[in-house]
C-alpha cells in the first residue's frame, strides 16, 4: 500500500502534501493505547520520568515508535532529542536533532507547537489520527500521541508516538 522508505517523499514539494488530521479522545492504535496505559498508571506514581520509565520492557513494542522534544526558546520550537524508526518513516530522514521548525511547513509548525505547549502547561496529553495525501491520494495514515513527561532536569518535555496503521505490532 505504502511505498518504500524515502521513495514516499522523493517526489514530493512543500506544500504538496495535504494534511488532515483528526483528534482523538482515546487512543486507538495498540501500541498507542499501551503507551498511554502505561504513562497513565506512571503519573499516579508521581509522573513519568524519562530514563527512570522510559525505556523499559514493557514499553520494548512501542520504542520505534517514540521521539522525545524539548522545549527550546521559551517553546517557541522543540529539539527532537531522539526519534524512533516511525519518524523515519513519516519524514523521509533522521530528524534527531532537528527542531520542529526545520521539518514542518510553517502553518503545520505554528499549529503544532501551540499545541504542545498548551499540552505541557496542562500537563494532559492529546492525540490525532493523522493522514497525508497528495494529489487526494492517501500517502500514509497514522496515529500520533503526544505525552508530557519530566526530564532528568525535572522540566516537561513532550514525548511524541507516531503510530503506523499498516505496522503490525
Amino acid at each position: 500500500m505504502y511505498q518504500a522508505l524515502g521513495q514516499i517523499w522523493s517526489d514530493v514539494s512543500p506544500g504538496e502534501i495535504e494534511e488532515i488530521s483528526v483528534p482523538l479522545k482515546t487512543p486507538v492504535h495498540f501500541g498507542a493505547r499501551l503507551l498511554h496505559d502505561h504513562w497513565k498508571g506512571r503519573q499516579a506514581a508521581g509522573g513519568f520520568r524519562l530514563h527512570r520509565d522510559l525505556p523499559t520492557r514493557e514499553l520494548s513494542p512501542a520504542l520505534r515508535n517514540l521521539a522525545v522534544y524539548e522545549p527550546i526558546e521559551k517553546g517557541r520550537d522543540f529539539r527532537i532529542r531522539v526519534a524512533g524508526s516511525a519518524h523515519l518513516r513519516r519524514f523521509g530522514r533522521d530528524v534527531t536533532g532537528q527542531r520542529l521548525s526545520d521539518i514542518h511547513s510553517d502553518a503545520r509548525f505554528t499549529d503544532l507547537c501551540t499545541a504542545l505547549v498548551k499540552m505541557l502547561k496542562r500537563k494532559k496529553p492529546f492525540g490525532a489520527d493523522i493522514t497525508l495525501k497528495k494529489n487526494r491520494r492517501e500517502r500514509m495514515h497514522f496515529e500520533a500521541l503526544n505525552l508530557p513527561v519530566m526530564a532528568e532536569t525535572g522540566e516537561i518535555w513532550a514525548l511524541v508516538g507516531i503510530f503506523h496503521h499498516d505496522w503490525v505490532g
